[in-house]
């Protein structure tokens, strides 16, 4: 026995009853869960938000970035306080390594070795690696320590239209919700999520975390995870706090949209941003188009804001 649904854009989904079976909710949660305050507020300091929506207003060159340790620390501040930093008239590929390394050596991971260059590939199952639009997210949800700062540089494109780059603060977003309804901000900072990315026979990274991750001595947001394509099964959510989850949820994801802004990435920006707090897409696009991209740990990049003498958590 099996459901067949046909959604309003047409695309048909089949669940076989075996599968429908296991995603049934638990039951209902009578533990000491109920008895935990909510979470503090996530204090931090708002004014260090991009107000103007354009982060590539804050640029540093690639000279001076390469040669100035001021300038280094400026975009390492510029990262800390507003998720964001740019340098400009980077030229090709090996600049682009380069300038990683002022700030650390990029991470390996299965993607690649470092520095990888995205281009349309069938080969991978990930929608980076189309021409497909992306909606809001943070990357490498999957990993149990997700990826801390990402950088993107346009290194070409020929021909075609779209390929937009858009963002949301997550972390601006957060207080959205709490000054809203601490309560939903609550149940996001509380219910467990699983996370999965999937290649038969090749990968299976696996997570469990919550959307929101809370310091656990200051109270603050310390990061946002959230990529509802790689959420496997919620069926562990008690039934009685299901319904309020996916209003929060739903909420949240509301908010992220209406924060939402889209930036014109051009071949000589490199941007770094932090994945722990801005959330990422793009618009579809035609033609061709390379990007170079890039991750390194959060204890790496914070480890190198520190030894320059800035305060990060």
């Amino acid at each position: 026995m099996s459901l067949e649904l046909q959604w309003s854009d047409g695309h048909i989904s089949k669940f076989q009853q075996d599968t429908l079976l296991s995603c049934i909710p638990c039951e209902i949660d009578t533990g000491k869960s109920d008895n935990i305050p909510l979470s503090p507020s996530p204090i931090i300091d708002y004014q260090q938000f991009i107000t103007t929506n354009d982060p590539l207003r804050n640029s540093v060159t690639y000279q001076d970035f390469m040669k100035n340790d001021t300038v280094l620390r400026k975009l390492l501040v510029d990262i800390v306080n507003t998720g964001f930093g740019v340098v400009v008239g980077v030229n090709g590929l090996e600049e682009t390594r380069l300038a990683h390394n002022r700030i650390s050596h990029p991470v390996r991971t299965f993607y690649g070795d470092g520095v990888t260059v995205l281009v349309p590939d069938a080969a991978y199952q990930d929608t980076a690696y189309s021409f497909a639009s992306l909606p809001l997210h943070t990357d490498t949800s999957y990993f149990i320590e997700p990826m801390g700062l990402q950088s993107f540089a346009i290194l070409e494109r020929r021909g075609g239209t779209g390929g937009l780059n858009c963002f949301s603060d997550g972390f601006l977003t957060s207080k959205n919700l709490f000054d809203e309804s601490p309560e939903l901000y609550d149940i996001l900072t509380k219910t467990q999520l699983p996370f999965q990315y999937l290649e038969e026979g090749r990968f299976d990274y696996q997570s469990i975390a919550p959307t929101l991750l809370i310091h656990p001595v200051t109270g603050q947001i310390q990061q946002i995870r959230y990529n509802p394509r790689h959420i496997t099964n919620v069926s562990w959510i008690p039934r009685n706090r299901i319904q309020l989850f996916y209003e929060a949820f739903i909420r949240f994801t509301q908010l992220l949209e209406e924060n939402k802004f889209w930036i014109q990435l051009e071949p000589g920006t490199l941007l770094w941003m932090d994945n722990w707090r801005i959330l990422h897409g793009r618009s579809a696009f035609t033609g061709h188009r390379s990007v170079a991209s890039a991750y390194f740990p959060t204890s790496d990049w914070r480890s190198k804001a520190r030894s320059v003498g800035i305060q990060c958590s």
